[in-house]
């Protein structure tokens, strides 16, 4: 399921379905900044991936000093997602 939202300067698409951002595009001429994506080419679009993007050496980081070990990533493309909507959140664009 798709959600939506729009203000006077861009309109958002996001899908509950790894909470990915579908759609970015700018309202006064349709313009789209994202890809819409190709199953020919990934069938993808744009993934979540938490808590970090890659693998750390030895699956550790280091903060403070101290090491933590933080496994892979975790891909949530197939994970759902519950949306909330905010009647104060806007997008600009300079």
């Amino acid at each position: 399921m798709y959600h939506q939202m729009e203000n006077a300067f861009a309109h958002v698409e996001v899908d509950e379905l790894g909470a990915q951002l579908h759609s970015l595009r700018r309202r006064k001429d349709g313009y789209e900044y994202l890809w819409q994506g190709d199953p020919a080419i990934w069938p993808g679009q744009a993934p979540i991936l938490f808590p970090i993007v890659g693998s750390l050496a030895e699956e550790r980081y280091w903060l403070g000093g101290q090491p933590y070990q933080m496994p892979g990533t975790a891909l949530h493309v197939e994970n759902a997602f519950s949306a909330w909507m905010s009647q104060t959140i806007g997008l600009f664009f300079p």
